[in-house]
């Protein structure tokens, strides 16, 4: 019986682990290398001098996009929840703060719409605010037909101009929370966009640092902060560590049961 007991839950947690290593993400964290902390030496608004570092960096063949978020997907603390709007009922929904190149950078992809709204067109239309919602928010808000939709929350009036793919962003075992991602920091008072992610194209992941750290150390406060790299692969996947050492611990035990019977 034990030994069944076992046998059975070996399974189980084999089957866990293979879902989650086939089952899509909804983004993609290959060739993704975050660079911590760098954001606290620039000005991190949708105009500042963050935006110019970033545009330097993608000028270089090696680097196809590179983005700086409130939240980086894997890695620190969940977004928080705000307060939005919609139809005269609040919702609370997850808020990313991001910038022009965010879904490209993590290859999300749209559903409807247009998510690649240019920097130069945001500033332009200075007074409007907008907004891009996940699969799970258009849901949640009932809206047949989001795109040209108006909610709001923080104080401002959004307008979605686009519904993207829903992403484990947090691993399989958080479910998918309904996500307004906007661009002008409109809900992101003291969230800093500290973190760089930088897509690289694939074989160049060396040039491509090399060439972070070249730009960085133009910064006159490059010397206060050693550049630290990681990859967003690897911290994903430490997301699901305890399952492995789960599924480590059922094969050990299985076959000492099966040795026992």
């Amino acid at each position: 019986i034990f030994a069944i007991i076992f046998i059975v839950g070996m399974f189980v947690v084999q089957q866990q682990i293979k879902f989650i290593q086939t089952t899509d993400k909804g983004f993609e964290t290959e060739q993704v290398i975050n660079f911590n902390g760098i954001g606290l030496y620039f000005n991190s608004s949708i105009n500042g001098n963050f935006e110019d570092f970033k545009k330097r960096l993608i000028n270089d063949p090696s680097i196809v996009s590179a983005s700086s978020p409130t939240n980086v997907p894997g890695f620190g603390e969940r977004p928080i929840k705000m307060e939005f709007l919609s139809n005269s009922t609040k919702y609370n929904l997850e808020h990313v703060g991001i910038d022009p190149q965010y879904f490209e950078t993590l290859n999300i992809k749209k559903i409807a719409g247009d998510d690649h709204i240019s920097l130069s067109q945001i500033l332009k239309d200075s007074l409007s605010n907008y907004a891009v919602i996940n699969e799970t928010a258009a849901k949640s808000l009932g809206l047949t037909n989001p795109v040209g939709s108006k909610i709001s929350g923080c104080d401002v009036n959004f307008e979605i101009i686009a519904v993207v793919r829903d992403s484990k962003a947090y691993g399989f075992e958080e479910k998918v929370a309904p996500t307004v991602y906007s661009y002008k920091n409109e809900c992101a008072a003291g969230r800093m966009k500290i973190t760089l992610m930088v897509r690289t194209i694939p074989g160049m992941i060396d040039q491509a640092i090399k060439v972070v750290e070249t730009e960085w150390k133009k910064n006159e406060y490059s010397e206060d902060l050693p550049l630290d790299h990681k990859f967003m692969d690897q911290q994903y996947a430490a997301l699901h560590a305890k399952q492995f050492e789960m599924q480590l611990a059922f094969n050990i035990f299985s076959i000492i049961s099966v040795i026992i019977a």
